[in-house]
């Protein structure tokens, strides 16, 4: 997971269409917390301003949940292409429910974005 993350997070479209969404709304039924929207966003943001090595990633763990709304199970290794097709899924749902859905989903090429990360090494940051 840390690793596609990482890969995500270096092509630039993505990563800048991510924050491009602004303030994603909180609800009682869906606090900030738990919305991974919100959590991607925190995550990206502090790996683009931060001067840290490392970025403490278990609030944005924590916001992913299993098709069954269970947390996961992050001591268990899953395939890199189900995380990702889960991944996009529910940040295509969030992304629909947010007040600039179409502004973001027009920049947000999910499945062009994902095809398009090639392995790059970053070595001033990690996701820890």
């Amino acid at each position: 997971m840390n690793s596609f993350m990482q890969q995500l997070f270096m092509v630039p479209a993505f990563r800048e269409s991510v924050l491009a969404v602004g303030e994603v709304p909180a609800s009682e039924a869906a606090p900030l917390e738990d919305n991974l929207l919100y959590q991607l966003q925190v995550l990206f943001g502090q790996l683009k301003i931060s001067q840290k090595r490392h970025y403490e990633t278990l609030p944005f763990c924590k916001s992913i949940r299993e098709p069954n709304g269970q947390l996961i199970n992050l001591s268990e290794q899953k395939d890199c292409q189900e995380f990702a097709g889960q991944l996009f899924d529910k940040l295509d749902t969030l992304l629909k429910q947010t007040q600039k859905a179409k502004a973001a989903a027009s920049g947000l090429a999910l499945t062009s974005a994902a095809s398009a990360s090639a392995p790059v090494s970053t070595p001033h940051m990690r996701i820890a």
